[in-house]
């Protein structure tokens, strides 16, 4: 909706959201903006935002501190778990270990509990692979929504946690 080339600048697409804490397929709303019938609180995930990396499995005695930029499988020694590909992530190593994790670009079709492993050909002289695995993302909260608002970000999900605004319509 709006602002693109081959977009009309009005929603030409609406539908009922009934917040929920699932990230799958069936609940993504696939880019929607959100409009917002009833006062309340939305927590939502933003467009391209539908997962956290959390270290599960840590490393010791990486040789070379630093930050490391990797595709995500592509990369020598990094493997994932699921079919989820195109992922950029950089790894901040401080004293040998995995400090850092940030996603710079999210790929496509990991899925909630994917994991990406990081071998000792990726991260030279780990005692063991650094593992990362998806986990779901907390979302941002918006608060004290007026009723009658559209909602000006792109969203994936509608939250249930923190969800207390009604009549939540999503609009493409």
């Amino acid at each position: 909706m709006g602002q693109y080339g081959n977009q009309p600048d009005f929603g030409t697409e609406a539908f009922d959201i009934t917040p929920s804490d699932d990230i799958n397929s069936t609940t993504n709303l696939n880019n929607c903006i959100l409009y917002v019938g009833g006062t309340g609180d939305v927590r939502a995930i933003i467009a391209g935002n539908t997962y956290d990396l959390a270290i599960t499995t840590p490393s010791s005695s990486i040789t070379t501190d630093g930050e490391f930029t990797f595709q995500v499988p592509a990369s020598a020694g990094v493997t994932t778990s699921g079919t989820g590909g195109n992922a950029e992530v950089t790894l901040t190593v401080a004293g040998g270990i995995v400090t850092k994790v940030n996603i710079l670009n999210q790929g496509n079709n990991f899925t909630i509990a994917d994991t990406m492993t990081f071998s000792n050909v990726a991260l030279p002289g780990a005692a063991t692979s650094v593992v990362l695995t998806a986990a779901t993302t907390s979302g941002i909260l918006f608060k004290n929504i007026p009723d009658g608002t559209f909602l000006p970000i792109v969203v994936d999900y509608v939250l249930a946690t923190d969800t207390t605004a009604t009549a939540i319509i999503g609009v493409k």
